[in-house]
């Protein structure tokens, strides 16, 4: 488990346009990163994240084995590992969000930044580690703006 410390971590700096951060002020803001090489098959990371589950040695090589062909065959032919692990890591980013807004406390999430600038900045290994997005936590200051939502008709077809 590696822990990043950041004692000043300006957004807007390496976005491509601040004009488009929403939240300027707020009370914590967490870096999603996503796992990159210790996910893939054969990695004692993986090993161990299967081995937690209490299984048999054979009936845990053959978890193994199907998630080495799904890598192989269902991941790796449309995209790369950083891109599939980080919609892993948007599964949390949505948990964390709802959580905080179960609670009351609103977010924003924040994409549009120099990936390989914030990750310079934090002397983030690339090879080990991809930051996927940015969430702020806070209390808004004012009213929100209505959203402008397409009808659910318009995005859903019901079959």
């Amino acid at each position: 488990m590696h822990e990043f410390r950041v004692e000043a971590f300006h957004v807007t700096a390496p976005s491509w346009d601040s004009r488009y951060i929403a939240v300027t002020q707020f009370s914590l803001q967490s870096l999603i990163l996503a796992k990159i090489a210790a996910v893939e098959p054969g990695t004692d990371y993986v090993q161990h994240i299967f081995g937690r589950r209490g299984l048999p040695a054979d009936a845990q090589q053959a978890y193994l084995e199907r998630y080495a062909a799904h890598n192989a065959h269902e991941i790796q032919p449309y995209m790369n590992t950083f891109a599939w692990s980080s919609k892993q890591c948007y599964l949390a980013l949505a948990n964390m969000m709802t959580g905080a807004a179960s609670l009351g406390i609103d977010s924003c999430p924040i994409e549009g930044f120099s990936k390989s600038a914030v990750e310079a900045l934090l002397a983030i290994d690339p090879q080990q580690y991809g930051v996927v997005a940015a969430v702020t936590f806070g209390y808004r200051a004012g009213e929100q703006t209505p959203r402008l939502r397409q009808p659910l008709a318009d995005l859903v077809e019901y079959r």
